[in-house]
Protein backbone atom coordinates (compact mmCIF):
# COMPACT_ATOMS: atom_id res chain seq x y z
CA UNK A 1 0.00 0.00 0.00
CA UNK A 2 0.98 3.30 -0.73
CA UNK A 3 1.59 6.24 2.27
CA UNK A 4 1.15 8.66 -0.16
CA UNK A 5 -1.10 8.81 -3.12
CA UNK A 6 -0.37 12.06 -5.45
CA UNK A 7 -3.62 13.13 -7.19
CA UNK A 8 -2.91 15.79 -10.32
CA UNK A 9 -6.22 17.66 -10.18
CA UNK A 10 -7.39 20.50 -12.15
CA UNK A 11 -9.46 21.82 -10.00
CA UNK A 12 -11.69 24.67 -10.76
CA UNK A 13 -11.17 24.97 -14.49
CA UNK A 14 -12.83 27.82 -14.71
CA UNK A 15 -15.62 27.97 -17.12
CA UNK A 16 -15.81 31.44 -18.11
CA UNK A 17 -19.47 33.20 -19.54
CA UNK A 18 -19.87 33.00 -23.14
CA UNK A 19 -17.83 35.50 -24.93
CA UNK A 20 -18.63 36.52 -28.18
CA UNK A 21 -17.41 35.32 -31.62
CA UNK A 22 -18.22 32.95 -33.78
CA UNK A 23 -16.96 29.69 -32.47
CA UNK A 24 -18.94 28.59 -29.47
CA UNK A 25 -17.48 28.34 -25.93
CA UNK A 26 -16.69 24.90 -25.08
CA UNK A 27 -19.11 22.99 -23.17
CA UNK A 28 -18.26 22.31 -19.15
CA UNK A 29 -18.39 18.25 -20.15
CA UNK A 30 -15.55 19.34 -23.03
CA UNK A 31 -13.22 20.72 -20.52
CA UNK A 32 -12.89 17.55 -18.26
CA UNK A 33 -9.77 15.53 -19.12
CA UNK A 34 -10.40 12.43 -21.06
CA UNK A 35 -8.08 9.59 -21.95
CA UNK A 36 -6.84 12.09 -24.95
CA UNK A 37 -5.47 14.38 -22.11
CA UNK A 38 -4.67 11.88 -19.62
CA UNK A 39 -3.14 9.15 -21.35
CA UNK A 40 -3.66 5.82 -19.38
CA UNK A 41 -6.09 7.09 -17.35
CA UNK A 42 -9.27 5.28 -16.95
CA UNK A 43 -12.84 6.44 -15.71
CA UNK A 44 -13.03 5.98 -12.24
CA UNK A 45 -16.50 3.45 -11.36
CA UNK A 46 -16.91 4.95 -8.05
CA UNK A 47 -16.38 8.37 -8.38
CA UNK A 48 -18.68 9.15 -11.67
CA UNK A 49 -19.33 12.11 -13.21
CA UNK A 50 -21.55 14.61 -11.52
CA UNK A 51 -23.18 17.74 -13.12
CA UNK A 52 -25.15 20.37 -10.53
CA UNK A 53 -26.63 23.56 -11.54
CA UNK A 54 -27.16 26.55 -8.46
CA UNK A 55 -26.05 26.82 -5.40
CA UNK A 56 -28.09 24.33 -3.60
CA UNK A 57 -26.55 21.46 -5.37
CA UNK A 58 -22.93 22.21 -5.11
CA UNK A 59 -23.51 21.86 -1.16
CA UNK A 60 -24.60 17.94 -2.04
CA UNK A 61 -20.87 17.66 -3.93
CA UNK A 62 -18.20 19.43 -1.89
CA UNK A 63 -17.63 17.79 1.36
CA UNK A 64 -16.71 20.25 4.36
CA UNK A 65 -18.18 23.87 2.31
CA UNK A 66 -19.15 26.27 4.93
CA UNK A 67 -21.99 28.61 4.64
CA UNK A 68 -19.38 31.82 4.05
CA UNK A 69 -18.38 29.20 1.20
CA UNK A 70 -21.56 29.01 0.26
CA UNK A 71 -22.33 33.32 0.12
CA UNK A 72 -18.85 33.24 -1.88
CA UNK A 73 -20.24 31.14 -4.66
CA UNK A 74 -23.52 32.35 -5.13
CA UNK A 75 -22.40 36.07 -4.75
CA UNK A 76 -19.50 35.20 -7.71
CA UNK A 77 -22.22 34.27 -9.59
CA UNK A 78 -22.36 30.77 -9.53
CA UNK A 79 -24.15 28.89 -12.15
CA UNK A 80 -23.18 25.17 -12.80
CA UNK A 81 -20.27 22.67 -12.21
CA UNK A 82 -19.15 19.09 -13.80
CA UNK A 83 -16.98 17.21 -11.28
CA UNK A 84 -14.98 13.98 -12.52
CA UNK A 85 -12.60 11.99 -11.51
CA UNK A 86 -10.09 9.46 -13.43
CA UNK A 87 -7.32 6.61 -12.11
CA UNK A 88 -3.87 5.43 -13.14
CA UNK A 89 -4.34 1.47 -13.35
CA UNK A 90 -0.70 0.28 -12.45
CA UNK A 91 -1.19 -1.78 -15.49
CA UNK A 92 -3.35 -1.58 -18.36
CA UNK A 93 -7.29 -3.17 -18.21
CA UNK A 94 -6.24 -3.69 -14.26
CA UNK A 95 -9.22 -2.95 -11.96
CA UNK A 96 -9.99 0.40 -10.27
CA UNK A 97 -7.90 0.62 -6.90
CA UNK A 98 -9.10 3.18 -4.27
CA UNK A 99 -4.83 4.06 -3.47
CA UNK A 100 -4.01 3.98 -7.41
CA UNK A 101 -3.54 7.48 -8.80
CA UNK A 102 -6.35 10.03 -9.50
CA UNK A 103 -7.29 12.87 -11.48
CA UNK A 104 -10.09 14.82 -10.27
CA UNK A 105 -11.67 17.88 -12.31
CA UNK A 106 -14.19 20.30 -11.11
CA UNK A 107 -15.23 22.57 -14.30
CA UNK A 108 -17.16 25.25 -12.36
CA UNK A 109 -18.96 28.14 -14.77
CA UNK A 110 -19.88 31.40 -13.18
CA UNK A 111 -22.16 34.70 -15.37
CA UNK A 112 -18.91 36.76 -15.40
CA UNK A 113 -15.12 36.38 -15.76
CA UNK A 114 -14.89 38.65 -12.51
CA UNK A 115 -17.41 35.89 -10.67
CA UNK A 116 -14.84 33.32 -12.32
CA UNK A 117 -11.91 35.03 -10.76
CA UNK A 118 -13.16 35.68 -7.67
CA UNK A 119 -13.91 31.88 -7.24
CA UNK A 120 -10.53 30.95 -8.20
CA UNK A 121 -9.12 32.33 -4.89
CA UNK A 122 -12.06 31.23 -2.84
CA UNK A 123 -11.34 27.75 -4.00
CA UNK A 124 -7.42 28.34 -3.48
CA UNK A 125 -8.24 29.40 0.29
CA UNK A 126 -10.62 26.46 0.30
CA UNK A 127 -8.11 24.05 -0.55
CA UNK A 128 -5.58 25.42 1.96
CA UNK A 129 -7.56 25.22 4.64
CA UNK A 130 -7.34 22.84 7.62
CA UNK A 131 -9.11 20.10 8.39
CA UNK A 132 -11.20 21.21 11.56
CA UNK A 133 -10.34 18.37 13.83
CA UNK A 134 -7.40 15.07 13.04
CA UNK A 135 -6.48 15.58 9.57
CA UNK A 136 -4.58 13.31 7.63
CA UNK A 137 -3.00 16.25 5.37
CA UNK A 138 -0.43 18.42 5.16
CA UNK A 139 -1.06 21.23 3.20
CA UNK A 140 0.66 24.02 1.25
CA UNK A 141 1.09 25.96 -1.91
CA UNK A 142 3.20 25.40 -4.96
CA UNK A 143 4.07 27.23 -8.17
CA UNK A 144 1.68 26.43 -11.36
CA UNK A 145 3.40 26.26 -15.16
CA UNK A 146 1.32 27.40 -17.47
CA UNK A 147 -2.13 28.80 -17.25
CA UNK A 148 -1.87 32.60 -16.26
CA UNK A 149 -3.23 33.68 -13.09
CA UNK A 150 -3.50 29.76 -11.59
CA UNK A 151 -2.81 29.01 -7.89
CA UNK A 152 -2.02 25.54 -6.85
CA UNK A 153 -2.32 23.76 -3.38
CA UNK A 154 -1.18 20.86 -3.08
CA UNK A 155 -2.26 18.22 0.16
CA UNK A 156 -0.10 15.47 1.06
CA UNK A 157 -1.33 12.73 3.08
CA UNK A 158 0.74 12.09 6.34
CA UNK A 159 1.75 8.33 7.40
CA UNK A 160 1.34 9.11 10.94
CA UNK A 161 -1.87 10.18 10.75
CA UNK A 162 -3.48 8.12 7.71
CA UNK A 163 -7.10 6.36 9.17
CA UNK A 164 -7.56 3.99 6.37
CA UNK A 165 -6.36 2.91 2.95
CA UNK A 166 -8.44 5.51 0.94
CA UNK A 167 -7.43 8.50 2.59
CA UNK A 168 -4.79 10.23 -0.01
CA UNK A 169 -3.26 13.25 -1.21
CA UNK A 170 -4.19 15.50 -3.63
CA UNK A 171 -2.52 18.07 -5.70
CA UNK A 172 -5.14 21.12 -6.68
CA UNK A 173 -4.42 23.39 -9.81
CA UNK A 174 -7.02 26.11 -9.12
CA UNK A 175 -7.37 28.47 -12.70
Amino acid sequence: MRLRVLIASALSAMALAACGGEAAPLTLEQRVPDAGVAPGSEPDPVETRVTVTGVDQLVADIPSVTDGDLRAFDESGFVSAVRDARFYPSEPGDAHAPDAPHLFTIVLRFESEQGARDAVEQMHQFNLRQCPEVCAFDNSEFDVDGPPNALGAQRIAIPETLVSSTTRGRRLTCM
